[in-house]
This record gives structure tokens, C-alpha cells and sequence, in this order.
């Protein structure tokens, strides 16, 4: 850019300084030719007075002489030599000199004819600069034009070759790269763009590409609204990043990451915007999982203590706002240290998954199950008060009837059971139903005889003092 403003500057100075040439020239040329046309003026008049001297001298009447001297002394009022050579004639004349008059005035035409070859070669000389500049402002002219389409032509290769190399890094870009005008009109997409929104195409407005038909929307699960999204803010002089948006397509939903930014001109008006959209698909569904892991038992596949806490305080505000009351049933597998002694901790934990399936399939789907930890699993059922929680538990029991019934194994499923329910009326924290709901387990396994879970021949290597 510096180098093209030194070439422009360069070639100003050329051409005011060939101007100022060719005024210089025109000018000297034009001040030859008045003088030119002056010094014939005064040869005439000098002609004049010599043809009027010889007349005069026939008719001995100098009048018409002494008006012609007259006239050729106003035309060289600007040669102090002409002048004292007129001052000489009117005095040969009025002494009727005529001879020698005659003789002055052809000196006069002498001093006149030299003055005019004098003008004249000015005059050649003038011209000749003229011509010269103008052949050097043709060839400078002629050099500038050629100069300026070579650059040109320099400069859109340049920009071909920019461009191409713009499209292959725009079109090796593995995210998403959007970028529409002030009116919301595409200018620039790349081929992940259009593979994801098939009518993102330059030319197409922005709110044509993105149809319902692609299912867009926010991860509060509501429906996403181009005028309120990142390229719509970016217009408005907006920065956006992070934006969180999912969207349907053949592999199932695709999470899109966007950040966008303003385009503004040299003046700082806003021109268009730009969008970089990246796949967090896998992101997102590790994260998905994670949080899963973090509140879910990985051997029964029910919530954790930190799960059940979680969902149960959200459970408990619910009941409080709704004035609904709701059930925290705990309970126990009977028998599982036995069961892992005699039968090993495969068993056992297949005795846990057991359980675990079949408290799950005995409550509802809005209902809560989830284990504690080692053999203790706590329930939460929504909207149950104590009859609720009764008819519970006996569902539960049933199932596991039918579990023991339906096939021979070295072990029977046996479960203890304690609740609490919580009332508005009269409201206690989750740890504090927790706590109730196992001290009633336990109070209730007081009281009854101990289940036989270990059958058959498997049943003697159960240690005496924990046989039933």
C-alpha cells in the first residue's frame, strides 16, 4: 500500500512539474508572436514614413511625413535606440534632410529585422519545448496506463488467488462457518454448514435456512428463534459465545456450540455478521453420562445417596408448594452377609441387582428408587400418604413372593421395610424422613423371626450363630 501511494506521488510530481513546462512554454510562445506582430507593425510604419518623405519631397509638403514619423514613434516607445533615432528624423525633417532621413529609417528596418529573427528562433525555441512536453507527457501518460493495468491486473490476480486460498481454508474447516449481510442475506458458507442446513446457500436469507422441519432448539428443550439467535444479536452489535443449541438430523441430535461477532466497515457501521458453529455432540453426551454416573449405582442402575437426595429435596419442595404429601419407604435385604459368605459376592450382588429390578418394576416411573449402599435401598413415592406407603410395601412383598416361586435357586430374596410420610401440615427435611423410615425398618426387623434366604444343601455351611 506504501509502495503504491510513493508510485502515485511520483508520477504528481511528473506531471504538475511537465504542466508547469508546457504553461511555461505556451506563455514564452505567445509573448514571441505578440512581438513578432509588433516588429511588422513598425516595419510598416517605417515603410510608411519612407514612402511619405518621397512624396512629400515631389510636393515639397512634409506634413504627411511628419504624421507618419509621429505614429512610428508611438509603435517603439520600448526601444530607447529607436526612439533617439526618431528624435533624429523629426529634425532631419524639419531641415528637409531627406537623404539622410532615408538613411536612419533603413537603419531603423535593419534594427527591426533583427529584432524579428531574434523573436523568431524564441518563438522555434518555444515551440519546440512545447512539442517536447507534450511528447514526454504522451510517453509518461502512456507508461502510467500501462503501469496501472499491469497493477491491476496484478491486483486481481492477487485477489483470485487470496480468494481461492480463503475458500480451501473456509472449506477445510470441520465446524460450522456462517456469514450473512446486513439484511440477513448468506455471503459466505462453508460445505459443514450446508451439509447441516441444506439451504444455507449464498444468496438465501437466513431465516429460510433454518425450517422447523430441522427441530431446533434450546437445551431448556424450547424452541429456538432465529431472531433471537447469535447471528440476530451479532447484527445488532451483539458478541455471542457459548451459545448452546441441539438440532435433528439423521444420526439423531447434534449439539452445536456458536459464537458470533459484528462485521463493520472503516466507518464502524455494522455490515453483516458472523457465525462459527462446532459439534459438541459427543461433549454434550459425555457430559450426559457423567452426570448420570454421578448419581446413579452402577450395580443395579437406581439412583445413588446423591441421587436420591437430589431428586428428593426437588420431591420436597414440590410437596411443600403443592400441599401433596409424599412416602420415603426404606429398605433391607435380609440375609446378604450370608448369602456372600456361603454363595460368594457374585451371588450376592446378583441378589442386589434382583432386588433392585424388583423394586423398580413394583413403583411408578415418577417414583424414586435408589440404593444406598450395600444392602439398603430407600423409595420415595410421590403423592402417597401412610395407607399409600402400606399398599406399597405389600406390592413389593407380593413381587418377591413371586420372584422365590418362579424358579429353584441356593437363595430366597427377603426385604424388611420401614416409612415415613411427609406432611405439609406438619414438615420434617428428607435426612429426617430417611432417618425415621430406617428406624422402623429396624424396629420392624426386631420383631419378626429371621428369614431363611439360603436353601438346600447350601444351607449347612451357614454359620451356627447366624443360622436363623
Amino acid at each position: 500500500m506504501k509502495r503504491r501511494w510513493l508510485h502515485f506521488a511520483v508520477l504528481w510530481v511528473v506531471f504538475v512539474a511537465l504542466g508547469c513546462a508546457a504553461v511555461r512554454a505556451r506563455v514564452s510562445s505567445e509573448h514571441a508572436r505578440d512581438w513578432m506582430r509588433h516588429t511588422y507593425e513598425v516595419e510598416l510604419a517605417i515603410g510608411a514614413v519612407r514612402v511619405a518623405l518621397v512624396d512629400g519631397a515631389d510636393k515639397r509638403d512634409l506634413g504627411a511625413a511628419r504624421v507618419a514619423l509621429r505614429h512610428l514613434c508611438s509603435s517603439t516607445v520600448d526601444s530607447a535606440v529607436q526612439q533617439t533615432r526618431c528624435a533624429t528624423l523629426e529634425r532631419m525633417i524639419d531641415a528637409a534632410q531627406i537623404p539622410e532621413a532615408q538613411a536612419v529609417l533603413a537603419q531603423m528596418l535593419i534594427t527591426e529585422q533583427t529584432y524579428l529573427e531574434e523573436r523568431r528562433v524564441r518563438l522555434e525555441k518555444a515551440e519546440s519545448t512545447n512539442v517536447l512536453v507534450m511528447r514526454i507527457a504522451f510517453v509518461v501518460a502512456l507508461i502510467t496506463s500501462v503501469w496501472l493495468v499491469v497493477s491491476r491486473e496484478r491486483q486481481r490476480r492477487a485477489f483470485e488467488q487470496q480468494s481461492a486460498f480463503f475458500g480451501a481454508v473456509l472449506e477445510s474447516i470441520g465446524d460450522v462457518v456462517l456469514a450473512v449481510d446486513a439484511s440477513g442475506e448468506f455471503i459466505v458458507t462453508n460445505a459443514v454448514a450446508r451439509s447441516l442446513f441444506p439451504a444455507a446457500r449464498v444468496g438465501n436469507k437466513l431465516v429460510d435456512a433454518l425450517k422447523p422441519e430441522l427441530d431446533l432448539s434450546l437445551p431448556d428443550g424450547s424452541r429456538f428463534e432465529v431472531e433471537k439467535g447469535p447471528l440476530a444479536h451479532a447484527l445488532k452489535g451483539h458478541a455471542i459465545n457459548g451459545f448452546m443449541l441441539s438440532m435433528k438430523s439423521r444420526e439423531g441430535r447434534v449439539w452445536l456450540k456458536t459464537s458470533s461477532r459484528a462485521v463493520r466497515d472503516a466507518r464502524g457501521a455494522i455490515v453483516g455478521a458472523v457465525a462459527v458453529c462446532c459439534d459438541v455432540t459427543t461433549e454434550k453426551t459425555h457430559e450426559d453420562d457423567i452426570r448420570a454416573l454421578a448419581v446413579t449405582d452402577a450395580l443395579t442402575g437406581c439412583y445413588n445417596r446423591r441421587g436420591f437426595f437430589m431428586l428428593g429435596e426437588q420431591h420436597a419442595r414440590l410437596a411443600t408448594r403443592t400441599r401433596a404429601p409424599f412416602s420415603v419407604v426404606f429398605a433391607d435385604l435380609d440375609g446378604l452377609k450370608d448369602i456372600n459368605d456361603v454363595l460368594g459376592h457374585d451371588v450376592g450382588d446378583a441378589a442386589i441387582s434382583a432386588a433392585a429390578k424388583l423394586l423398580k418394576a413394583t413403583l411408578r416411573e415418577s417414583d424414586v428408587v435408589a440404593r444406598l449402599g450395600g444392602d439398603e435401598f430407600v423409595l420415595l413415592a410421590a403423592q402417597t400418604d401412610e395407607r399409600g406407603a402400606s399398599e406399597l410395601v405389600a406390592r413389593v412383598k407380593r413381587a418377591v413372593a413371586q420372584y422365590n416361586l418362579a424358579e429353584q435357586r441356593a437363595y430366597q430374596l427377603a426385604l424388611s421395610f420401614g416409612s415415613a410420610t411427609f406432611h405439609p401440615s406438619n414438615p420434617q427435611t428428607l435426612s429426617e424422613l430417611v432417618a425415621d423410615a430406617d428406624h422402623r425398618m429396624y424396629a420392624a426387623k426386631r420383631t419378626r423371626r429371621r428369614p431363611r434366604v439360603i436353601t438346600g444343601d447350601f444351607e449347612r455351611r451357614v454359620k451356627p450363630e447366624t443360622r436363623p
